[in-house]
């Protein structure tokens, strides 16, 4: 498993923006998609590059966020 930005970039532009990773198999638009994720990822709607900072953060601490973000949706 890659952990870099270009990994994580074509990864969730397949799972989300292009649906194949949704229950319906409906994409949703990046700006749509990803806006939740930077919150998740940095604390902040206005960030450095999504992509980069998650793999600054590594996959641990990045993926410890998601989860949080996932708990507080329900």
């Amino acid at each position: 498993e890659q952990w870099d930005k270009d990994h994580l970039e074509e990864a969730l532009k397949t799972a989300i923006v292009e649906g194949r990773g949704m229950p319906d198999g409906e994409g949703i638009k990046p700006r749509l998609a990803y806006g939740p994720l930077r919150v998740a990822v940095t604390g902040r709607q206005v960030s450095p590059p999504l992509f980069e900072s998650m793999e600054i953060l590594g996959s641990s601490s990045t993926l410890n966020r998601l989860k949080a973000l996932r708990a507080q949706l329900g």
